[in-house]
C-alpha cells in the first residue's frame, strides 16, 4: 500500500496543486479567528502543553514563526496537510478504484468544514493527519507485526495525543478492529508494549504539564465530555444540524451512506471501526451540550470520500455532477475571502470573527498612547475576545472575567488598580459599569469596521479608572 503511494497519476496530482495553490492564495487575505488566534498565541508563550490543548499546534506554529509572524506563515502548515491528506487518501483508494478516489479525494476538499481545517492550523488538522497515518501504519502491521511497525504505532499515537486528547479514541477503535477481523495475535503479544512506551513517551510532556498544574488541563476536558448532567436532545439535533450544513449537506449525507455502504460490503473495517468509535463518543458528547462542528472532523474525514467511492461506483455522473456543485460552492468561498464582494446587513457579516480586528486593536493601541498613563492597559470582557486582542496588540490586554482558563495562566501581573482601556465590540457588548469595579467609567471612542458599506461590527473604547474587581450579581430576591 505504502508503494502505491509513489505512482500519483498526473490528474489527481494537478488537483492537490491546484487546491494547495488556491489556498496559499487564500491564506493572506483574512484575520485570525478565534481558536486560531489563540493557537497561534501558544507559539509566543512555549510550553511542555496548554490549559485546553495539547502543546503540538503550539509547537507547529513556533517553529513558522522562525520564518515570520502572519497569517499567511500561520497558515501554511495546514495547507501542507491538507495536500498531504488528500495524497494519503488517495493511496488508500486508489487501488479499489481509481476514477472513484480521484472523486473522493475532491469531495474530501468540497468539504467546508474540512476546508477550513486545511487551511488554518487546529488540533483538529494535526489529529485528521496522524489518524491517516495510522491508518497505514496497522495495515502495515497485518503485513508485518514487526517491532518497528510496533515502535511506529506508538510514535504515531504518541504524536495524536500531543495534537487532541480526543486521540485516546483510536486506541479502542484499533482495539476493536483487531477482534473484529480475528487478529487477536496483533493485541496478545509482548510487542505491543514498544508502541505503549513510545507512545508514553510521546505525550510525557502532557503528563507532566499537568502534574505541576494540578491536572487542570485533565479535569477542563474532562468537563466537556461530562457537560450539562442531563442533557437533552435538542443538545443533539442543534449540533447535527449545524454539522449538516458546516459539512456541506450532501457530503454531509453522503459520509453516513459510505458508512452503511462500508459495513454492508464488509470493507473498510478499520475505518468503520474508527469511525464508529469517534461517532457514539460524539453523538453522546452533544446530547450533553451543542457541539462545535469540527469536534466530528475525523469521522467525516474518513467517511466522506468513503461515500464518494461508493457512490461514483453506482452513480458515477451523479457523483461528478454533486461533487463538483460542492467543490465550486468551496472556490466561491476562497474568492469571497479573497475580494469580499458581497455586501451582508449590519451585525450579519459572516466575516464578523476574521475582519475589523486588527484596525481595532491598533485603535486601541493609539488611544492608550494618547492617554499618556503608565498604569493604563488594554481589556477585553470575554475569552473569545481575548486572543485576536492579544496578538494584533503591541500592549499587554487583561482579560477580565471569572473563567478559569489558558489566560490566567499567562497573565503574570494583576489588573486591580490599574486604569482600564476596555476594547468592547457591539456583539459582545458588555455594561463596564455595571459589570466592574471603577472608580468612574467613560468612553473615549470608538471603530468601525465596515465591508462594503455593511457594519461588520462596531468597536467602543470605555476607560475603567482604578479597577478593583468583578461586580457579582445581586443575590435574587425571593
Amino acid at each position: 500500500m505504502l508503494h502505491s503511494l509513489y505512482t500519483l497519476p498526473k490528474n489527481i496530482t494537478a488537483v492537490i496543486v491546484l487546491l494547495t495553490l488556491l489556498r496559499l492564495a487564500t491564506a493572506p487575505f483574512f484575520g485570525y479567528g478565534v481558536d486560531e488566534a489563540h493557537y497561534v498565541l501558544y507559539a509566543q508563550h512555549l510550553a511542555l502543553s496548554y490549559f485546553d490543548h495539547p502543546p503540538l499546534v503550539g509547537w507547529v506554529h513556533y517553529l513558522f514563526s522562525f520564518i515570520g509572524h502572519n497569517e499567511f506563515l500561520a497558515r501554511v502548515p495546514a495547507i501542507a496537510l491538507g495536500a498531504l491528506n488528500s495524497y494519503l487518501f488517495y493511496g488508500l483508494l486508489k487501488d479499489k478504484n481509481k476514477s472513484a478516489a480521484f472523486w473522493a479525494v475532491i469531495a474530501l476538499n468540497a468539504s467546508f468544514v474540512l476546508d477550513v481545517l486545511f487551511l488554518t492550523l487546529m488540533p483538529d488538522s494535526l489529529l485528521i493527519s496522524g489518524m491517516l497515518l495510522l491508518i497505514y501504519i496497522v495495515k502495515l502491521l497485518e503485513s508485518n507485526n514487526s517491532i518497528l511497525n510496533y515502535l511506529l504505532l506508538g510514535i504515531v499515537l504518541g504524536i495524536m495525543g500531543l495534537s487532541k486528547y480526543t486521540a485516546i479514541l483510536f486506541v479502542p477503535g484499533i482495539a476493536g478492529y483487531s477482534i473484529w477481523v480475528r487478529r487477536w495475535d496483533l493485541l496478545l503479544t509482548p510487542k505491543i508494549l514498544y508502541t505503549f512506551f513510545f507512545a508514553l513517551i510521546a505525550i510525557s510532556p502532557v503528563l507532566i504539564w499537568n502534574i505541576d498544574n494540578d491536572f487542570s488541563s485533565f479535569t477542563y476536558q474532562a468537563s466537556h465530555v461530562v457537560g450539562n448532567e442531563f442533557g437533552n436532545f435538542k443538545n443533539f439535533f442543534l449540533s447535527l444540524t449545524r454539522q449538516f450544513g458546516a459539512y456541506n449537506p450532501f457530503l454531509f449525507l453522503i459520509a453516513f451512506y459510505g458508512l452503511y455502504k462500508a459495513y454492508r460490503s464488509n470493507d473498510f473495517k478499520l475505518e468503520i471501526s474508527l469511525g464508529i468509535t469517534i461517532l457514539l463518543f460524539m453523538f453522546f458528547s452533544q446530547y450533553r451540550f451543542v457541539a462545535l462542528p469540527h469536534w466530528i472532523s475525523p469521522f467525516f474525514t474518513l467517511f466522506i470520500p468513503i461515500g464518494t467511492y461508493y457512490f461514483y461506483l453506482n452513480q458515477p455522473k451523479g457523483t461528478k455532477i454533486i461533487v463538483s456543485i460542492s467543490l465550486i460552492l468551496t472556490i466561491i468561498i476562497h474568492l469571497e475571502l479573497i475580494a469580499k464582494l458581497g455586501t451582508f446587513p449590519n451585525f450579519n457579516s459572516p466575516f464578523r470573527d476574521i475582519a475589523g480586528w486588527e484596525n481595532a486593536t491598533k485603535q486601541a493601541s493609539n488611544e492608550l498612547v494618547h492617554l499618556n498613563n503608565k498604569n493604563a492597559a488594554l481589556a477585553v470582557t470575554h475569552w473569545n475576545l481575548a486572543s485576536r486582542a492579544i496578538i494584533y496588540s503591541s500592549h499587554d490586554v487583561f482579560l477580565i472575567d471569572d473563567r478559569k482558563d489558558q489566560f490566567d495562566l499567562w497573565e503574570k501581573t494583576q489588573p486591580i488598580g490599574k486604569d482600564l482601556l476596555f476594547i468592547n465590540p457591539h456583539t459582545y457588548h458588555k455594561d463596564i459599569n455595571s459589570s466592574y469595579k471603577c472608580d468612574s467609567t467613560v468612553k473615549i471612542g470608538e471603530y468601525n469596521a465596515t465591508l462594503n458599506g455593511g457594519i461588520v461590527d462596531v468597536f467602543s473604547y470605555e476607560l475603567c479608572k482604578n479597577f478593583t474587581g468583578i461586580r457579582k450579581p445581586s443575590p435574587s430576591i425571593k
